[in-house]
């Protein structure tokens, strides 16, 4: 049985590991070498490529209906995680003052725990400090499938949940930060009448028919204004030249005219100065529910329940192995795209370091108060909630040794990379930057809870871990 000594020290080589990648990504954005642009074009090829690639050869290729059937709290307490991240996050949220258009961001780096870099760092680390090198790689793989199981809800939790939450909490936001405005410029204005809808409505239309009666006006003045200099047989003139310029600046009035008229009436019609109009929330989750990761999750888990396809991919002289191979070498990259991405969100987050503020949180509008609650939450709070749970049902545990290790330490994540690639392909910059500052100390402080948590799991097994 492992140590805690190597429990240890195979939490610090995995947040080393991780660490490194993220701080050099962060050192080539700090540099310029990277920018807000590239990032965001990354993110979007990570979500077709990368994480849909990762997701299905986890699954597709370890996880069967026996193994669901002996391992469905696996399934369950991952369910669970996010739901306990998710009140637990709002809460803080509403008490610390976060940003509004931070909220969503906030809660997600609560809710949802890393489910690919560290824990296959740390697994891989424990395999190799408890088994026969030539079994590593099953071990490997063994520990990988089980730790897809346990976030088997979060993609779904991510993509189409969360950015539905996304969605109605910016919408919220909006709503009242307009509704302020409008009350506001109003307040401003004493000598104005206030009008009923209707009113305003009916004193626009006429506001625009004057408007298209000044510019029409206009128009037929500069028509005459250009006749008459045609007319004109001053041999001093340049009768080309004038003509050109009056009917230059007659086109420029009326273009401009035209114009204004446009831009008011388009107003008129979308009620607002901004044109766009939000998205239905059922239109959002439907566009999510076809995104590349939940599809790709989706497609695995067909594989799982159809047999004949899972062996035609993963049998030893499968037909399709080709397939499975092409999707394997893509999965292998991923957590290094991942911590890419999150490590040079933050090296642009630090390019305008201050020594006053050395993680730029005045910039994002959030206190010291406020990240230290995010950090703590996610690597301590929300997994010590899940463990009292657990061991309120101890016995539904999965008997395999494995699965109950990693029911101990994977809650206890730091916050997904997939939400900064998330806030990325969302064009959301600042939520980009604020789960890219959080990981920092949630590194320095993920190397003693998951060995502590590690080492509770491993008192809880009477077994070897195999």
């Amino acid at each position: 049985m492992v140590g805690h000594l190597q429990v240890m020290l195979a939490a610090t080589k995995s947040v080393v590991s991780a660490a490194t990648l993220f701080l050099w990504a962060a050192g080539i954005a700090w540099g310029g070498m990277v920018d807000q642009t590239f990032l965001s074009s990354l993110a979007r090829i990570a979500k077709m490529m990368f994480v849909p690639c990762l997701t299905f050869d986890a699954i597709a290729s370890g996880v069967t209906v026996p193994f669901l059937r002996e391992n469905w709290m696996l399934v369950a307490v991952g369910a669970l995680t996010l739901v306990v991240g998710t009140i637990l996050g709002h809460m803080l949220a509403r008490v610390s003052s976060v940003p509004e258009d931070l909220k969503p961001w906030f809660v997600l780096s609560v809710a949802v725990p890393n489910m690919i870099a560290l824990p296959l760092i740390l697994v891989e680390a424990i395999c190799h400090e408890e088994v026969e090198p030539d079994d590593v790689g099953h071990c490997v793989s063994g520990a990988t499938t089980r730790l897809f199981a346990s976030s088997l809800t979060h993609l779904f939790g991510v993509w189409v949940v969360g950015v539905a939450y996304i969605q109605a909490s910016t919408s919220s936001s909006n709503s009242s930060s307009n509704s302020s405005s409008d009350k506001s410029s109003r307040s401003s204005l004493p000598n104005e009448l206030v009008l009923p809808t209707a009113s305003r409505t009916k004193q626009h239309s006429l506001q625009t028919k004057g408007f298209h009666s000044a510019v029409e006006r206009a128009r037929k003045g500069g028509l005459e204004a250009e006749k008459a200099v045609l007319n004109d047989g001053s041999p001093a003139a340049d009768s080309e030249v004038t003509a050109v310029a009056v009917q230059t600046t007659t086109f420029g009035v009326s273009t401009a005219g035209e114009a204004a008229v446009a831009a008011t009436s388009g107003a008129f019609l979308t009620g607002s100065t901004d044109a766009k109009q939000p998205v239905p929330l059922a239109v959002t989750v439907c566009k999510a529910l076809l995104e590349p990761p939940v599809l790709a999750s989706a497609l695995a888990m067909a594989v799982v329940f159809t047999p004949l396809v899972q062996n035609a991919l993963y049998t030893t002289a499968a037909p399709l192995s080709f397939v499975a191979s092409s999707i394997a070498v893509i999965a292998k990259a991923t957590p290094g795209i991942t911590n890419l991405i999150a490590g040079a969100t933050l090296g642009l987050q630090l390019k305008d370091l201050r020594w006053e503020d050395p993680l730029g949180l005045q910039e994002l509008g959030m206190s010291g108060r406020a990240m230290a609650l995010l950090v703590v939450s996610r690597v301590v709070i929300v997994p010590t909630v899940i463990l009292v749970l657990m061991m309120a049902f101890f016995s539904w545990l999965p008997r395999d040794p494995w699965s109950r290790l990693i029911l101990f330490f994977q809650p206890a994540g730091t916050t997904a990379n997939v939400i900064t690639i998330l806030a990325q392909v969302l064009d959301k910059p600042r939520g980009a930057r604020l789960t890219a500052v959080a990981a920092i100390p949630q590194l320095a402080l993920y190397v003693p809870v998951s060995t502590a948590f590690i080492a509770l799991g491993i008192a809880f097994n009477a077994e070897e871990l195999s």
